[in-house]
């Protein structure tokens, strides 16, 4: 698909560009000082060029022969949106928020949005959104979607849930 270059996307796609060959620190800048990238599914913020980094560190870290590839990007004024693909081999740690996940050796694809803000030539905000369960099917550590390990798993959420609602209405009537 042919996207019609509006301005900021050219900063944008030299961002996907950067990561693609694995440069980090051409990725870091092409962002603000006051950058701040929210990854909505693991649901932390880092902050300014090294914030940057390390977070597109991580996926390369994780998965070292990683690429995304762009699938749609719509801009309007300073926003850019964008639709990617991100493949890759899990051969290294894929450390988050929730700890470190060990390589599996197994090879995920995963669609990602994601929402742009530029200014003055600069990225000054990212919003990542992506399935993270998606991700941890892929990887081996969720049960295939549909399956009956899948439903006995979330009739176990459940049942806690259930247990979690009845302590609060025991500790609320006492």
């Amino acid at each position: 698909m042919k996207d019609v270059e509006r301005p900021g996307t050219k900063i944008v796609r030299a961002l996907y560009d950067a990561f693609n060959a694995g440069d980090l620190d051409g990725a870091a800048a092409l962002v603000s000082d006051d950058f701040q990238l929210t990854d909505v599914a693991s649901g932390q913020t880092l902050s300014g060029p090294d914030g940057c980094r390390r977070w597109l560190g991580m996926f390369r870290t994780a998965l070292p022969d990683a690429t995304a590839e762009l699938v749609t990007v719509v801009a309007e004024g300073p926003r850019v949106a964008t639709e990617h693909v991100g493949r890759g081999s899990h051969r290294g740690p894929l450390v988050g928020p929730g700890g470190t996940i060990p390589p599996t050796g197994r090879t995920i694809e995963l669609r990602l949005a994601e929402l742009f803000h530029v200014h003055e030539g600069r990225i000054t905000s990212l919003h990542a959104y992506y399935d993270s369960a998606s991700l941890l099917r892929q990887l081996g550590l969720l049960p295939p979607l549909g399956s009956s390990a899948e439903r006995r798993m979330t009739s176990l959420m459940a049942l806690g849930a259930n247990v979690q609602q009845r302590i609060r209405t025991i500790r609320a009537g006492r």
